[in-house]
């Protein structure tokens, strides 16, 4: 069995604010790790920092991260992180055949690849679709998409997120290190925010 939520704002205004800067959020990390460094990205980066000042605790760790970008510097870490021929931080999930992680990529419409990062996507997606939902005030489709991010987060992407953050971490590089922290502290807010507690823990696809 599962419980409900913990811990969420409740009118639908509010819900819409939270789940909007989630899914800026995401999609700025998404943005930062899925190809080599670019400093157009880290220029629209710093922006959307800027207009999410104070809306979630990850926002001061990746402005701290991206603050002194230094883009030969960046492209080498990133090569070596992730390009080399042993790179030391993994790009697929390791746990990619789960129901959750099915249901979550087609309410995202998006097609199921195997990258971590593509899990950061979905939930950018979800998040923003929460947020047009709740704004509108349509609240069963609201509920509908804060369902499936809640079991996303809570049977699959959790620990596969936070071990992509562990090892972003583990690299010892300024800038992807940071990156690492801000991802840890959105996986773990979203956690105590949004997750369901239970048994089930990346379930096989359905056949």
């Amino acid at each position: 069995m599962t419980s409900q939520p913990k811990r969420l704002p409740t009118l639908p205004e509010e819900l819409a604010t939270f789940h909007a800067a989630r899914s800026s959020l995401y999609r700025l990390v998404f943005e930062l790790l899925r190809m080599p460094p670019r400093p157009s990205v880290f220029d629209a980066a710093k922006r959307t920092l800027d207009e999410l000042s104070g809306a979630h605790p990850a926002v001061e760790r990746l402005r701290q991260a991206i603050g002194g970008f230094d883009e030969q510097a960046a492209s080498r870490d990133y090569g070596q992180l992730f390009a080399a021929p042993l790179p030391k931080v993994a790009m697929r999930c390791k746990w990619p055949n789960c129901g959750v992680r099915d249901a979550a990529f087609s309410a995202a419409d998006t097609l199921a690849g195997g990258e971590r990062v593509s899990e950061l996507h979905v939930l950018a997606v979800l998040a923003q679709r929460a947020a047009g939902a709740f704004e509108e005030e349509r609240l069963l489709e609201a509920a509908a998409f804060s369902d499936v991010q809640a079991k996303l987060l809570s049977f699959h992407a959790g620990a596969c997120l936070a071990d992509l953050a562990k090892e972003l971490k583990a690299a010892q590089t300024p800038l992807y290190a940071g990156i690492g922290a801000a991802l840890a502290v959105l996986v773990d807010e979203d956690l105590q925010q949004l997750g369901y507690s239970g048994d089930e823990r990346c379930p096989p696809r359905s056949t």
